[in-house]
C-alpha cells in the first residue's frame, strides 16, 4: 500500500513537472536565445569560431545543433532540448535523494527541485542551464554516495562522465566541482583523498586538453563578454534566494519546527547544504573584484539544495509537502504568465513591419534589438528601414546592455545620444521609433533628445504596460517631413 502510495505521489511530480516545463514554451524568443539559434545555423568550423569568441564551452551547442537539424527552429520544438534534459535532471534528483534519504526523501528532494522557479527558467531557455544542472545532479548524487563510503565502480565512472560533460557546458559547473572539493575536506578529511584526488584528475584532464587554452584566450576578453554582469548586491542576492528556493520559503518556519523532530537526518542534510552554499557563496564574493556571478547560474547549486532539504522528509507525515509544493507552483507559475505582457519580440516585429515604411529609422536600446530582428527577418527580410542601437556598444556582445557606472560612462552616453540624433536629422528620416523603458536610467539621454529635437506621434506610440523583449515603451516621432506623402 505504502509503495503504491509513493507511485502515485511520483507520478503526480511527474505530470507537474511536465506542466511547469512545457507551459508557456511557445513564447518568443529573447535575445540569448537568439544568440544560440544563431551560432548553431552556421556551418561547424564558423560556430567553433563563435563560440571560441564567447564565454561558453562548446557541449550545449554541438547538442542544440544535432536537435535543430531534426526538430527545426519552432520556438516549442527548440525548447523541448531543454525540458527533455530538466526533466533528466528531475529524475536524477528523485534516483540519487530516494538512495540517500529512502523513497520519501527522493519524492521531497524531486518535488523541490521541481517546483523551484529555476527549473522553470531553465526549461523555458533555449541555453545551457538544463544540460547544466543534469550534469550537477548527477555529479552531486555521485559524489554523496562516494562520500558516504559504498560506492562501485560505475558511480566513480558516473562521476567521472558527469564531471567531464559539466565542464565542457559551463564555466560554473567549476564552482560546485571546488564545493565538493572542500566538503570532502570538511567532512571526510583524508578518508579516501587519493580516489577523490584521481577522480579529480580524470574529471578535470579532458578540459585542460582540449579547451583550456581556449578559456585564457577567452579570459582576455572577460572584460567585455561579462560587461553585463555587475557586481553582485542585496538585490542579486535576495534574487538568488527567490529563484532558488521559490515558494519552499513559506515552509522555512515549520522546517524549523521540523528540526527537533525525530526522524531528520541532520547528518545527511549538511553535506549537500554545504555544497550549496559554497558553491554560491564563493562565487558571490569573488564578484565583488572581479563580477562574474549571476543569479541564474546558481542553478549548479539547486540539486544539493533540493537533497539537503530532503533530509527533512522524515519529519513530514504526510504528502501533502511534495504535492503541494508543486500545485502551489503551478498555479503560480499561471498566474505570472497573465501578467506578462504582449508586446513580445515576435508580436513587436510584426507591428514594425505592418507600420515602418522606407526611410524611417528604428532605435533599440538595451537588448529589444536581436530577438525583434530574428522575427522580423523572417517577416519582411527585404525591409529598407534604418536600424540602430543605443548605446553602439551593445552590438558587441549579444548579453551586454551598456552601464552608466561612472560620471564619465554617463557623460559618453549623453554625448553618444546628442550625435546620433544629429546624425538622424541631417538624413532626414520619415520618423523614428525608439523601443526603451526596461532601464530608463540607460534610455533616458537618447528619449530626451528626441523629445526636445523630434515631434512625438502619440498614434503609432505603444505602452506595453510591462517589459516584453527587453523594453516598455515604443515611442513614435515625427521628423517634420510631410506626412501626406505617405
Amino acid at each position: 500500500m505504502l509503495k503504491d502510495s509513493h507511485n502515485r505521489i511520483l507520478l503526480i511530480l511527474l505530470a507537474g513537472a511536465v506542466f511547469l516545463f512545457f507551459y508557456g514554451s511557445g513564447q518568443a524568443y529573447r535575445s540569448d536565445e537568439v544568440w544560440s539559434l544563431r551560432i548553431v545555423a552556421l556551418p561547424y568550423s564558423q560556430m567553433m569560431v563563435e563560440i571560441r569568441n564567447d564565454i561558453h564551452p562548446p557541449l550545449y551547442y554541438w547538442m542544440l545543433a544535432a536537435w535543430t537539424s531534426v526538430a527545426g527552429t519552432d520556438e516549442i520544438a527548440v525548447r523541448a532540448l531543454s525540458i527533455l534534459l530538466m526533466l533528466g535532471a528531475a529524475a536524477a534528483v528523485y534516483f540519487w535523494g530516494r538512495d540517500r534519504l529512502g523513497e520519501r526523501g527522493g519524492l521531497v528532494a524531486a518535488a523541490l527541485f521541481i517546483a523551484s522557479p529555476l527549473s522553470g527558467v531553465a526549461a523555458q531557455m533555449v541555453r545551457m542551464y538544463g544540460l547544466l544542472v543534469l550534469c550537477s545532479a548527477v555529479s552531486t548524487g555521485a559524489y554523496l554516495r562516494i562520500s558516504g563510503g559504498d560506492a562501485r565502480k560505475r558511480d566513480w565512472a558516473l562521476y567521472i562522465a558527469a564531471n567531464i560533460a559539466g565542464s565542457f557546458t559551463h564555466v560554473w559547473f567549476f564552482f560546485l566541482l571546488f564545493a565538493q572539493g572542500c566538503a570532502y575536506l570538511v567532512f571526510r578529511r583524508t578518508k579516501g583523498l587519493g580516489w577523490m584526488i584521481a577522480a579529480a584528475v580524470a574529471s578535470l584532464a579532458p578540459y585542460a586538453v582540449l579547451w583550456m587554452p581556449v578559456l585564457l584566450k577567452q579570459v582576455q576578453k572577460t572584460s567585455s563578454a561579462l560587461a553585463w554582469v555587475p557586481a553582485p548586491g542585496f538585490s542579486e542576492a535576495g534574487q538568488t534566494v527567490l529563484l532558488l528556493g521559490g515558494l519552499f520559503l513559506v515552509a522555512i518556519p515549520f522546517l524549523m519546527s521540523w528540526w527537533t523532530a525525530a526522524g531528520v537526518n541532520r547528518v545527511k542534510a549538511a553535506e549537500p547544504a554545504f555544497i550549496a552554499l559554497i558553491a554560491v557563496v564563493v562565487p558571490f564574493l569573488l564578484s565583488q573584484v572581479k563580477p562574474v556571478f549571476w543569479p541564474r547560474f546558481t542553478i549548479v547549486a539547486l540539486p544539493a539544495l533540493a537533497m539537503s532539504i530532503a533530509a527533512f522528509a522524515p519529519a513530514v507525515r504526510r504528502h501533502y509537502f511534495e504535492t503541494g509544493l508543486v500545485v502551489a507552483a503551478a498555479i503560480f507559475t499561471v498566474m505570472v504568465s497573465l501578467a506578462i505582457s504582449r508586446c513580445d519580440s515576435r508580436t513587436t516585429a510584426a507591428y514594425l513591419a505592418r507600420t515602418t515604411q522606407t526611410g524611417d529609422v528604428v532605435l533599440f536600446t538595451n537588448l529589444s534589438r536581436l530577438p525583434i530582428d530574428y522575427y522580423w527577418d523572417r517577416i519582411q527580410p527585404d525591409r529598407r528601414v534604418q536600424e540602430r542601437s543605443f548605446p553602439g556598444e551593445i552590438d558587441t556582445h549579444p548579453g551586454f546592455a551598456g552601464t552608466l557606472n561612472s560620471v564619465e560612462a554617463r557623460t559618453k552616453l549623453s554625448q553618444e545620444a546628442v550625435m546620433l540624433t544629429a546624425e538622424l536629422k541631417s538624413r532626414s528620416p520619415y520618423r523614428v521609433f525608439l523601443l526603451h523603458g526596461y532601464r530608463p536610467a540607460e534610455d533616458a539621454p537618447i528619449k530626451n533628445v528626441l523629445d526636445t529635437q523630434f515631434k512625438p506621434m502619440a498614434s503609432l506610440s505603444m505602452d506595453c504596460e510591462s517589459m516584453g523583449s527587453y523594453f516598455q515603451y515604443l515611442s513614435a516621432y515625427s521628423c517634420g517631413t510631410d506626412v501626406a506623402r505617405r
